[in-house]
């Protein structure tokens, strides 16, 4: 988005006609628009066995895959399942403590 920010501000600062200026603005408007990612699951289900479920979008004993990271302020997984893979980021206000420790200890314990 600071890409298109920074087009659009260029665009606004030439000595072109503001007609097309318009017309650049406009551009560069509905190509942030498309590039904007779809809203992610709003339910993550944590299972005992080391699972993951998404209810929202009807995925069920997801794994976590490559690439899935954690620190103490963010995590960063990456759930396989059914060949889809899906890629969600969650910070660490997004949860209550308890939740983010037991999210933590449950990908430490996946790490292993």
């Amino acid at each position: 988005m600071a890409l298109h920010a920074l087009l659009g501000s260029a665009a606004a600062a030439t000595a072109l006609p503001w007609p097309v200026k318009a017309i650049l603005a406009g551009l560069v408007v509905a190509h942030c628009r498309g590039l904007w990612p779809a809203a992610g699951p709003r339910v993550l289900v944590c299972r005992a066995d080391g699972r993951f479920d998404l209810p929202d979008l009807r995925q069920a004993g997801l794994t976590l895959g490559a690439g899935s990271l954690f620190t103490t302020h963010w995590a960063r997984l990456v759930l396989i399942g059914g060949g889809t893979t899906f890629g969600i980021v969650l910070a660490r206000d997004q949860l209550d403590e308890s939740s983010w420790r037991l999210l933590l200890a449950h990908l430490g314990d996946a790490a292993d």
